[in-house]
């Protein structure tokens, strides 16, 4: 990366509570964010943003595009973000699934 590049993340989840964690770390990297609830939604951003998303975060269980799908359409658009997909766990706090090149 070029020195004083800005990483810029998108995070596609509808749990307010997995996004206000998620920005926590976020904000504690230094890194400017996005947060969409639905698969469609992050599609869009993906589409229309000026520059690329370094980080792609999906929850499985999207509204709309699941998150396996919007990292599929993301991998034509950004093809060197790092993405990474929640995967909820029923009763248990969701848990993060290896992250993947795409």
């Amino acid at each position: 990366m070029e020195p004083g590049y800005q990483h810029k993340a998108l995070v596609a989840d509808d749990d307010e509570m997995v996004a206000r964690t998620i920005a926590r770390v976020l904000q504690h990297e230094d890194i400017v964010f996005m947060f969409t609830d639905s698969g469609e939604s992050a599609l869009e951003h993906i589409r229309n943003s000026k520059t690329p998303f370094s980080i792609i975060i999906a929850d499985t269980d999207l509204k709309g595009i699941r998150g396996e799908k919007l990292l599929e359409h993301a991998k034509i658009s950004c093809r060197k973000a790092a993405a990474s997909l929640w995967e909820p766990i029923r009763n248990s706090p969701p848990s993060l699934m290896p992250s993947t090149r795409i």
